[in-house]
């Protein structure tokens, strides 16, 4: 009996990712790399005017911070810009400090519930490795 418990709870939990999936994919979120809010990456702009772009679902009024920095040395200075479910630009300009290479959003309080995007380029076409967290 377990075994057929357990199997009806796997089922469920694909039929809700499935679910989710197609949701996502009807709002048009399918294009970005799924990123949970404290998780850590490490990953490249490659070729020359590359841009990566992370989506993760957010709750209104949570409070968010990002720091981007380039790990390798020299003139590689990647930014990032926060958009909305729709892929409008958030301004986040009051909660951003930009020290030498590094990019930070902190405390930002997200505005609604639902997906968004944090879409990371470099301004000048320039490829490089960089974290995100």
């Amino acid at each position: 009996m377990a075994t057929r418990r357990g199997a009806v709870v796997g089922v469920c939990a694909v039929l809700a990712l499935l679910t989710l999936a197609s949701a996502a994919d009807a709002q048009g979120i399918e294009r970005g790399i799924w990123f949970r809010p404290g998780e850590k990456l490490i990953t490249e702009l490659t070729p020359a005017g590359d841009v990566d772009t992370f989506v993760f679902y957010g709750v209104a009024g949570a409070e968010l911070s990002f720091i981007l920095h380039p790990t390798d040395g020299g003139a590689f200075a990647p930014t990032m810009q926060m958009l909305d479910a729709k892929r409008d630009p958030i301004n986040v300009a009051a909660y951003t400090t930009v020290k030498g290479t590094k990019t930070k959003i902190v405390r930002f309080p997200l505005p609604k519930t639902g997906p968004y995007f944090i879409r990371v380029t470099e301004p000048l076409g320039r490829t490089g490795r960089y974290r995100l967290k």
